[in-house]
């Protein structure tokens, strides 16, 4: 991928392009069809029990549930992109302990979830996936800013306005 398109990329999600914690990816997989476009890229961190080693593995067994016919292409790309971390959890599970750290990234998906499902922290909308740590920048800009309407476990409302991300 040319340079010029993998920092347009980094800009459009307001993220630091810093070597090695993140790769740009597809929201929804090749494999799946997913296409090139900057619409269907996002920078993907390494780091965390959600990071891209773990999208790939819920991306090759949406591919085998696909190709077996246990699972229709267009549920198959929605789930990974609204909610790939839900995918995984029901076809997969939870992800081995080896891939998490202390400082856990969020996954970020492409469209807010509706709801406040299982995978959804309630303290937020739109739908903000429960994981140890998420910060600002680990949210695309399609979903910002976030409206805080509980508690605030990642302190994202610094002002204490009812918004977080607005900046």
């Amino acid at each position: 991928m040319p340079e010029s398109e993998s920092s347009a990329v980094y800009a459009r999600y307001h993220v630091a392009h810093v070597p090695y914690a993140h790769e740009v990816d597809h929201l929804v997989s090749l494999e799946l069809g997913g296409s090139n476009a900057i619409t269907n890229l996002w920078p993907e961190p390494y780091a965390g029990r959600w990071g891209a080693r773990t999208k790939d593995a819920v991306e090759n067994k949406l591919h085998d549930l696909v190709c077996a016919g246990q699972l229709s292409l267009a549920r198959a790309q929605k789930m990974e992109d609204t909610n790939w971390v839900s995918a995984y959890r029901r076809y997969i599970g939870a992800p081995s302990v080896a891939t998490t750290t202390a400082h856990a990234t969020a996954p970020t998906t492409h469209a807010a979830s509706k709801g406040s499902g299982s995978g959804c922290e309630p303290d937020y909308s739109p739908c903000l996936p429960r994981v140890s740590d998420l910060n600002c920048a680990d949210i695309p800009a399609s979903k910002k800013p976030v409206r805080v309407t509980g508690s605030d476990p990642y302190r994202l409302d610094a002002d204490h306005d009812g918004w977080g991300c607005t900046s």
